[in-house]
């Protein structure tokens, strides 16, 4: 974003808050101006300008960089699903599919929510399902996922929100070590249950 683009939105801003004392200091334009221009400077302009625009049509007050950078992660990122929606789409697929099936978790939902699926498992989620029946509480389901979809949700959502020269700083201090660590110890697993489900389909066959 230019700084001709950053002056045309902080103005947007200021025209749309005319009661707000701050905005009226010189002094705290331009050094918003330039705040601005610098948090926003590797990003599309209409991408910011629709956050802001978006800011302004339901809140009160004049936006904070970090309110704006979240408004453009939900637009530009599709993909991070919000947890109340991810819920949904788990529930509907424990009511809908056969007790007695697993479905292709990888198929039915988007990386994040399989992956929290998986971890807690499709067998035991299903379990929790039934609530009382099974002799566990009701929600007991929603409440073991969401406990672990709520904290990847954030921290996805914190990482779409850098900006890109905060994402390349922080890509030059991390090790690569620990995360193939991490994806050797996932394919140890998926291999492992994968041996199991064959074996006991050859002991029932």
């Amino acid at each position: 974003m230019t700084e001709k683009e950053t002056v045309r939105i902080v103005t947007l801003i200021v025209m749309s808050y005319p009661a707000s004392e701050k905005l009226k200091d010189e002094e705290t334009l331009k050094g918003m101006i330039g705040i601005w221009k610098t948090m926003f400077k590797d990003d599309d302009a209409q991408a910011v300008e629709f956050a802001v625009q978006k800011h302004v049509a339901t809140n009160k007050w004049p936006p904070s960089i970090a309110e704006i950078r979240e408004q453009m992660a939900m637009f530009l990122h599709p993909e991070i699903i919000p947890p109340d929606i991810a819920w949904a789409a788990v529930k509907d697929l424990l009511v809908s599919e056969s007790e007695f099936s697993e479905p292709d978790l990888y198929k039915s939902f988007p990386p994040q929510v399989a992956r929290v699926v998986e971890t807690i498992g499709w067998s035991t989620l299903r379990e929790l399902h039934k609530g009382h029946y099974s002799g566990n509480k009701d929600g007991m389901d929603r409440v073991a996922f969401m406990d672990l979809y709520k904290p990847v949700y954030a921290r996805d959502m914190e990482q779409a929100m850098l900006p890109q020269a905060l994402k390349t700083a922080r890509d030059k201090r991390l090790s690569a070590e620990p995360l193939a660590q991490l994806e050797a110890a996932r394919e140890q697993r998926e291999t492992k249950e994968r041996e199991n489900k064959e074996f006991y389909e050859r002991l029932g066959g």
